[in-house]
């Protein structure tokens, strides 16, 4: 069964930084803010449905780090309808802040139609991947 919606947690000082870089990178796909819960700190993202949440947490300086760690680790796949729009996020990731974490193109050894790119995000430092499967 696929995923519905998922979520990622980020310190509330890097929360606005942290949106700003996703809406720019996934703006090709269509991605726009579509659920704000201001009390919760927490927005919505996707194209119709929200899928893809981000909510800030208020930290201290050692929940911070741990925070930062985990995020390093994290890897967040979009679904592009098309091989344009993955190179299309790829630029926008890249005018972003982000840095080539893999460019554009066919990815035989995860799938016969598999076309990626990948980044590494500013901020935190996990891997962001548009992938094509068409």
């Amino acid at each position: 069964m696929p995923i519905d919606h998922t979520s990622v947690t980020v310190p509330l000082n890097k929360f606005d930084a942290f949106k700003t870089f996703m809406l720019a990178a996934l703006q090709p796909l269509g991605t726009r803010v579509l659920m704000v819960f201001s009390q919760y700190n927490s927005i919505g993202l996707g194209e119709s449905l929200p899928y893809f949440w981000i909510q800030g947490l208020e930290l201290d300086d050692a929940e911070e780090a741990v925070a930062l760690k985990m995020l390093q680790k994290t890897h967040l796949a979009f679904t592009a309808d098309s091989q344009d729009q993955v190179q299309e996020s790829y630029e926008a990731a890249l005018k972003a802040g982000a840095t080539d974490n893999g460019v554009p193109g066919q990815r035989p050894q995860y799938g016969e139609k598999y076309y990626a790119a990948f980044v590494t995000e500013p901020l935190f430092g996990f891997n962001l991947e548009v992938v094509c499967r068409k």
